[in-house]
């Protein structure tokens, strides 16, 4: 998949259901979503788009372990990407091994959009903003 220039901002996600509000995120601001099935398959989506952020959603258990795994050889891979990671409800532990693998910030999956929103988009330089649709 590959992401328009414009489109700094790439969402992350193992298969499964993705958190309500990170979906309306998604819309709103027209950040591309990518599937995949392993941690190194997300290294082809990032090196093709070059984008800025990315944001990660943490998988339920049992893939919980992936997506940490993916978040650190993103952090090991891409270390100029910004990474935000969005957990489980209620996934204290969860955010610690978040932080751990590198992420630079964290959100709850069953956060309001506004709030995954201002947390993605206030990572981001002053200067590189995704724009809203």
């Amino acid at each position: 998949m590959a992401i328009q220039m414009d489109e700094r901002v790439l969402a992350l996600a193992l298969p499964g259901p993705i958190a309500p509000g990170l979906a309306r995120v998604l819309l709103r601001y027209g950040w591309p979503l990518a599937r995949v099935e392993r941690p190194a398959e997300a290294l082809r989506d990032v090196w093709r788009g070059e984008p800025d952020e990315l944001v990660v959603q943490i998988a339920p258990a049992p893939r919980e372990r992936d997506s940490i795994e993916l978040l650190s050889l993103l952090h090991d891979s891409a270390a100029r990407l910004l990474l935000l990671a969005v957990g489980p409800p209620g996934g204290g532990d969860v955010e610690v091994a978040a932080r751990s693998a590198g992420a630079d910030g964290y959100v709850p999956g069953n956060a309001e959009a506004r709030r995954i929103g201002e947390l993605a988009l206030g990572l981001l330089p002053d200067g590189v903003r995704a724009p809203a649709r």
